[in-house]
């Protein structure tokens, strides 16, 4: 269903809007749809979603667009954060990536992340060794991390 959703709109910026996105996501707290949560202003709540390192982030309203539809067809059956990964994966195939599988099944938070969003999503000013240990911190190597540029 995500696929279809993605072929029958094709957007040109989807795949690193929602790259990006599942990374932040992911990178805080891990996978869970924390980023997509909203600031609650009437009781002074910030979200990860309106802390400084995510405020270019793009894709919320793809990811609505898709939940609505999801919604529409199986209600109360597949949480954000799946449709967050599901939908990334396949803006990845259709514009020539590799399929990867992905198992399904996570749990939505309840509660966002601002403080750590802020200070530990890596900064793209920062130094090597800062990216490393950032990179490191979440269990990456550095192969792996060269494998990002």
């Amino acid at each position: 269903m995500v696929r279809q959703f993605h072929i029958a709109r094709p957007r040109p910026d989807a795949t690193p809007s929602l790259l990006r996105l599942v990374f932040h996501d992911c990178f805080v707290q891990g996978c869970d749809a924390s980023v997509l949560l909203d600031s609650a202003e009437a009781e002074g709540v910030q979200s990860e979603k309106d802390t400084q390192p995510n405020e270019t982030l793009k894709g919320f309203e793809l990811i609505e667009l898709i939940k609505t539809e999801i919604e529409h067809e199986c209600p109360e059956t597949v949480s954000c954060t799946d449709i967050l990964v599901l939908a990334a994966r396949e803006a990845v195939v259709l514009s020539g990536g590799s399929f990867y599988p992905l198992h399904t099944g996570r749990r939505d938070s309840s509660i966002s992340f601002p403080e750590i969003a802020l200070f530990e999503l890596p900064n793209p000013h920062d130094g090597i060794i800062k990216s490393l240990f950032s990179f490191a911190s979440r269990g990456f190597n550095e192969g792996e991390i060269r494998s990002f540029g």
